[in-house]
C-alpha cells in the first residue's frame, strides 16, 4: 500500500516551476513571432500602396503632362498633403485648384479626376502607411532657390517604415542619401 501511495503523488514544487516557465517561455517566442509576421505583412502591404500611388502619379503625369510640383520651404506634411489633393484630382501640377464642376472651368481645363483606386488609409489630407505615418513626398521645386535644380527623373516617395522615424534625406536636387533605417522609398522604377 505504501507504495501504491508513492506511486500516485503529485508533480513536486519544482517540477511545476519548471513547467510554468517553459510554458512562459513559449507564449513569448510565439508573441515575438507573431509582432515579426504582422510587421512583414504591414511592408508588403506599404509595398503595395506605394506600387499603387506610383502608377497613379503616371496617370497624373500622362493627363496633367508633369507630376504634382511642391515648394522648396513646404515640410513634409504640407508635400504629404500636395500628393493627395493632387492624385484626388483636386490641382494641377503648379497648383492650382481644378474645379469640381466643368461648367466653371476655363476652356481647356481639365475636369476633376480621382486617381487613387485603392483604399489607402487618410488622416489630415494625408496618405498614411499601415504604420501610421503619411506617405512623404518630393518632387521638383517650384521656385529654385538658391540655383538648386531638381535633376531627378522622377518623384520619390517615402514610407518612414515601423519605427516612424525618417532616415533617408531627399536633396534639393533629388538626390537620395539613406543612413541605416527601415524607409520604404520608391519612384517611377519602383521600390529602391
Amino acid at each position: 500500500m505504501r507504495n501504491l501511495c508513492k506511486k500516485l503523488s503529485g508533480f513536486s514544487a519544482l517540477e511545476v516551476v519548471a513547467t510554468i516557465g517553459l510554458m512562459l517561455l513559449i507564449y513569448a517566442f510565439l508573441g515575438r513571432v507573431e509582432s515579426v509576421y504582422r510587421e512583414h505583412v504591414n511592408r508588403n502591404r506599404v509595398v503595395a500602396e506605394l506600387v499603387g500611388l506610383v502608377a497613379a502619379l503616371e496617370k497624373y503625369k500622362e493627363i496633367h503632362g508633369d507630376y504634382p510640383r511642391v515648394s522648396n520651404n513646404s515640410d513634409d506634411d504640407e508635400n504629404s498633403k500636395t500628393l493627395n489633393s493632387a492624385l484626388k484630382g483636386n490641382m494641377d501640377p503648379f497648383g492650382a485648384v481644378v474645379p469640381d464642376d466643368p461648367a466653371d472651368a476655363h476652356p481647356g481645363d481639365r475636369k476633376k479626376i480621382s486617381l487613387i483606386n485603392t483604399r489607402i488609409r487618410e488622416l489630415d489630407a494625408r496618405f498614411i502607411d499601415q504604420f501610421g505615418n503619411g506617405y512623404l513626398y518630393y518632387y521638383a521645386t517650384r521656385n529654385d532657390v538658391d540655383n538648386r535644380v531638381w535633376t531627378r527623373h522622377s518623384f520619390v516617395l517615402v514610407s518612414k517604415g515601423v519605427d516612424g522615424i525618417k532616415t533617408v534625406v531627399i536633396g534639393n536636387d533629388g538626390t537620395i542619401s539613406q543612413h541605416k533605417g527601415d524607409d520604404i522609398i520608391a519612384d517611377n522604377t519602383g521600390i529602391l
